[in-house]
């Protein structure tokens, strides 16, 4: 289970975010989880902190499909490097 400070901290930017017109909060973190429901260690490098390729697929991936479902950045979507 992720820390509950972390938790915490992202109740509070979401809750925040509620309050702000033309920002969206996106909640990543269900993705990143294993079927144990702790954070999944191929998704992060060593520290267990920051994410690792495959971590920064699956997060764009999670991302690019709710802005599109949200008709967010059609057209303008970039979250590929290249």
């Amino acid at each position: 289970m992720p820390e509950p400070d972390a938790l915490e901290t992202n109740r509070l930017i979401e809750e925040w975010n509620e309050s702000q017109t033309g920002l969206y909060y996106i909640e990543t973190g269900p993705a990143l989880l294993g079927e144990n429901g702790e954070p999944d260690a191929h998704d992060y490098v060593f520290d267990g902190l920051h994410l690792s390729d495959e971590g920064y697929a699956i997060w764009t991936q999670f991302i690019r499909t709710r802005l599109l479902d949200d008709g967010i950045g059609e057209g303008r979507l970039m979250l590929e490097p290249g």
